[in-house]
């Protein structure tokens, strides 16, 4: 827009109306006016003109003024006019906003990029906004401000304007109340409910420890010492917050607490749960298996059981907050009783069976007994069992540390001692035989067989005038109690034309034997006695009288095992195998 002054000489008719005519972009007129301003008088004056929206860029625009009564052209302006293009303000703007909040608007294309570009902005009802700035920010905004606002850009007299959209402002919910508990203990649930009285209003919850929530009425379970401060709550309507409302937490400090117990342990031992607590003028409570309670900082279970495992908690309450804490207890089952047996009574060397009657899986034993006996196995056995093994056996079972022991009394029968028997075999028939136990027992019982059904039950029997018939293996038999123990002798009974048969006896023996028997004639022979592998041993010389070999033998430091007296009589090797035990 511009104004382009005029003057007037001579009179011009009432209704005259004075024109200004732009040329063509040449400067020429032509023969179709091109009007850009006029005004209706009849005196000097100016014309507010305005371009036409396309009119070209050029540097030699004219203009001039005419009348229409009379209709006379006035003459033309002395200098040549310039038409710029300029780009026509271009606006952006936020099309909502919350009441309360804000909303902006801006100058979008070249304009803003010129310092020579001055602007307005107005408000809808053409008030005056702000001026001379590119962009405008609007902060609390109101429900009265919506609207289409205006902007007014002038360069060099030129004049532009745009206008919004329509921009809406959303009325905001009305500030919500907040209730909710103000002190509370670690571990509690804090309850939050808000309210306003704004219909269909939702909710945003914000508070410490990263909390959020979106409902209207909400909970923090297990609260924890991060948990005090301020929990704010806004309303919204329509996507618009109203102003939040806040309530203080704040969390009081809880007992320490540090519950521990004696598990794991075995059933039937005494479970003791120590509550560890300083808190003065404090309430305790245990809960536990079973439907088990007890209000002692310290308590305890006699005689527990397996179905008494489990967690057990103990509470601390100081009459403002409760704290606990659980301990995990575990009782483990014992073995079964092992109910020891044995097959006692048993002789003297012969062999002690124990046995636990009802032997588990996975259950480890353990025999104790006299002479500092013990055994690990489940079943042991003892052989060659003496006296002192007799008396109390203790088995222990041990299952994962748990024991339960039973006991049994053994006792042990003396065994009689093995029979040394002697006789004067060899002889020769129609002589006496002479069997003869050396080492008899006043309390044993002696029994007898031997060859032609002989029996006898003393312990120095005699056959008269014996005969060859009575050769042969001759057995004693000792008898104590039940207990036996039993000796051999080979007896040998010639003729007087039998010669060269030799009886060792005893055989077996303790180191102490004879040897005996008939030469064809008196000699000297020498006895040699080798063991197993051949080594001599021992080596004595005697001599045969009245053709008969009757000699006794002392050999103590040999050691038990199988040996062989060797010697030649009549030249003939004689070799006699016997066993030496002790």
């Amino acid at each position: 827009m511009f104004k382009v002054d005029y003057t007037v000489s001579g009179s011009f008719n009432s209704g005259n109306t004075f024109r200004v005519e732009l040329s063509g972009a040449n400067g020429a007129f032509g023969t179709t006016p091109n009007y850009i301003g006029q005004v209706q008088r009849t005196t000097s004056g100016s014309i507010t003109c305005t371009l036409p929206i396309g009119t070209a860029a050029a540097t030699l625009y004219r203009v001039r003024v005419v009348s229409t009564s009379p209709n006379v052209i006035g003459q033309e302006n002395p200098g040549d006019i310039s038409v710029k293009n300029y780009p026509l303000p271009k606006l952006v703007s936020d099309d909502t906003a919350c009441e309360g909040g804000s909303f902006e608007m801006a100058v979008l294309n070249a304009l803003n990029q010129n310092p020579e570009v001055s602007y307005l902005w107005r408000w809808p009802n053409g008030a005056v906004l702000n001026g001379n700035a590119q962009s405008v920010k609007q902060i609390s905004a109101n429900v009265g401000m919506a609207g289409r606002y205006v902007l007014e850009a002038t360069y060099y007299g030129c004049y532009f304007t745009d206008t919004t959209g329509f921009i809406v402002i959303k009325p905001r919910a009305e500030k919500p109340t907040v209730t909710a508990e103000d002190t509370l203990c670690p571990g509690n649930t804090l309850h939050l409910s808000a309210s306003s009285t704004t219909p269909g209003a939702t909710y945003k919850w914000n508070g410490p420890n990263g909390f959020t929530s979106s409902a209207k009425d909400t909970a923090v379970a297990g609260l924890s010492a991060q948990a005090s401060g301020y929990y704010k709550v806004e309303a919204y309507l329509d996507g618009c917050p109203s102003l939040p409302d806040s309530a203080l937490v704040v969390l009081k400090n809880a007992p320490a607490v540090n519950a521990n117990n004696n598990g794991p342990m075995c059933a039937g031992g005494t479970l003791i749960l120590r509550g560890n607590d300083n808190t003065p003028n404090a309430t305790y409570t245990w809960t536990g298996p079973g439907g088990f309670s007890s209000s002692a900082e310290d308590t305890g279970i006699i005689n527990v059981q397996v179905a008494n495992s489990g967690a057990y908690i103990f509470t601390v309450n100081d009459g403002s907050c409760a704290a606990y804490d659980t301990v995990n207890v575990t009782i483990k089952p014992n073995p079964e009783k092992p109910d020891a047996q044995s097959n006692t009574p048993v002789c003297s060397d012969t062999t002690l069976m124990l046995r636990p009657g009802n032997k588990e899986a996975g259950v480890q034993y353990l025999w104790q007994g006299p002479d500092a006996y013990t055994s690990t196995d489940a079943e042991p056995d003892i052989t060659k069992v003496s006296l002192a093994a007799a008396g109390t056996y203790i088995v222990t079972a041990d299952k994962d540390g748990c024991k339960r022991a039973d006991t049994i009394e053994v006792v042990i029968k003396p065994t009689p001692l093995l029979p040394i028997i002697t006789s004067n075999s060899p002889l020769r028939e129609g002589e006496t035989l002479r069997l003869n136990i050396s080492n008899p027992e006043s309390d044993v019982r002696y029994n007898w067989t031997g060859p032609d059904n002989f029996t006898d039950s003393s312990t120095a029997p005699e056959i008269p005038d014996a005969e060859e018939s009575a050769s042969g293996v001759y057995v004693v038999t000792a008898e104590r109690n039940g207990c036996i123990n039993a000796a051999q002798t080979i007896v040998v009974v010639s003729t007087p034309k039998d010669t060269g048969v030799y009886v060792l006896f005893p055989n077996p023996n303790n180191g102490y034997f004879s040897i005996r028997g008939y030469a064809k004639t008196n000699q000297q022979i020498t006895l040699e006695i080798h063991n197993s592998v051949g080594q001599s041993v021992f080596t004595h010389t005697v001599l045969i009288s009245n053709n008969l070999l009757d000699e006794k033998i002392a050999i103590p430091h040999v050691a038990n095992g199988v040996y062989s007296l060797q010697f030649r009589a009549d030249a003939k090797r004689q070799v006699i195998p016997f066993v030496i035990t002790r």
